[in-house]
């Protein structure tokens, strides 16, 4: 009797995505269908391998790997935890207490537009709402160096209503991303901006809307009276919504650009009403973030070399422990990559690599241990958020041989206390 294919709500891209179906297949989801690019990718790429855990590329039990992962962490003066963006929240929560334990830091995988929205984010608060909320009610839509639609055609579908108002139309003005041609956008105004000008639009198009005129006739290669346009039809809107993508704030200017944005709505919202939402970093970033905030204050970036959590962007951040090697532990968990080459040209020796998840990050040689767990949202139950901070409920839709990677933190976490009790009597 063949098996019907399975049903899923995929997360893994951070954005309301479409329902996926998955075939029957042995040994993995097979080819996947529906949903978005990021999703089809992460599902189709899990494996149900035969091969368990593995420790110096040998096979070994999962106690064995667990035992040889605590003794690499306790003898590490400067481990670090990094990865979680695909992992539930749970699993996050788990990994912020191990690190506290081993004395060392913790970070969260995440694009570098990401790390520009949270700077912006802390320094001038976010006028935001839910995706939802702005399906729902936002008549104008101004997406930035992104178009969700192609994508997630049911982020903005539909004409926009709210129980005391008829439905509205609504319009956008497009400011395409770098790579998409202009003559392909579909949008009410286009603002073709050269690359590398965003900042420079961005603070034009706050200043216009404030009712001051800039000095030129172009600003980064789009006609001044374009831009003014977007300012008018942007003071004009019932409810407007600004929406960028992690690429437009992932270069030099990018907590400059994300905090324009940010005060632009701000601005708007002295008259009517404006929301402004990054499309996130995709998985869990929000989630792993939000879990390491409410262990640490912090939501990520943080050391705990003085026996309490330090927050520390210029010091703990992924960026400059990887990328400088300053670790000699690395514990990955579910990082999906890819890492710096400089990890193995570190003085003294490459850092320890023990890693756990659904597979290898990419970049990665063999791991001193590795430990393959499931996929959460696939075959490990658990939670996570949107990059809207909306919550959600992830399920197990397909059954699994391989532990949880919460389960093997929880051992972990364990084996570590046990060893530096033994060490300390």
């Amino acid at each position: 009797m063949r098996r019907a294919a399975a049903r899923l709500r995929p997360w893994f891209c951070g954005l309301p995505c479409g329902e996926m179906r998955l075939p029957a297949a042995r040994g993995g989801a097979g080819r996947a269908e529906g949903g978005c690019p990021v999703c089809r990718e992460e599902v189709g790429s899990f494996r149900e391998e035969e091969a368990g855990p593995r420790r110096g590329g040998a096979p070994a039990s999962l106690e064995e790997a667990i035992a040889a992962a605590a003794r690499i962490l306790l003898t590490a003066r400067a481990p670090f935890v990094y990865g979680l963006a695909r992992s539930a929240t749970e699993t996050a929560r788990r990994a912020a207490a191990l690190a506290a334990a081993l004395g060392g830091g913790i970070d969260v995988e995440a694009p570098p537009g990401a790390r520009a929205d949270r700077i912006a984010l802390q320094t001038f608060g976010l006028p935001g709402a839910t995706f939802g909320e702005i399906r729902n009610r936002a008549d104008l839509v101004l997406l930035w160096r992104c178009d969700p639609r192609a994508t997630h055609p049911h982020l903005l579908a539909g004409a926009p209503r709210t129980p005391l108002q008829p439905p509205g139309t609504r319009r956008v003005i497009l400011l395409p991303p770098a790579a998409e041609p202009p003559s392909r956008a579909r949008a009410d105004l286009l603002l073709a901006a050269i690359p590398g000008s965003d900042l420079e639009v961005a603070l034009a198009l706050r200043a216009m809307a404030a009712g001051r005129r800039p000095a030129g006739e172009t600003i980064g290669g789009v006609p001044a009276a374009a831009v003014r346009q977007a300012a008018d039809l942007l003071r004009a809107a019932r409810y407007a919504a600004i929406l960028w993508d992690t690429a437009a704030t992932g270069g030099p200017d990018g907590p400059a650009v994300a905090s324009a944005l940010t005060l632009l709505a701000r601005d708007l919202n002295a008259a009517g009403r404006c929301a402004a939402r990054p499309l996130g970093g995709g998985g869990n970033v929000a989630g792993a973030a939000t879990a390491i905030l409410g262990a640490t204050g912090s939501p990520g970036a943080v050391g705990f070399g003085s026996g309490r959590p330090r927050f520390a962007p210029g010091e703990y951040d992924a960026g400059r422990i990887l990328g400088e090697a300053l670790c000699d532990a690395l514990l990955l968990v579910g990082a999906r990559g890819p890492l710096p080459a400089t990890l193995s040209r570190r003085p003294g020796g490459a850092p320890r690599i023990v890693a756990l998840g659904p597979r290898l990050p990419a970049g990665a040689a063999e791991p001193d241990v590795f430990i393959p767990t499931g996929l959460p949202g696939l075959s490990e139950e658990g939670e996570a958020m949107r990059a809207d901070g909306v919550p959600v409920r992830l399920r197990a839709t397909l059954l699994t041989r391989r532990p949880a990677e919460r389960e093997v933190l929880a051992a972990l976490e364990q084996a570590v206390a046990a060893g530096r009790g033994s060490a300390v009597a």
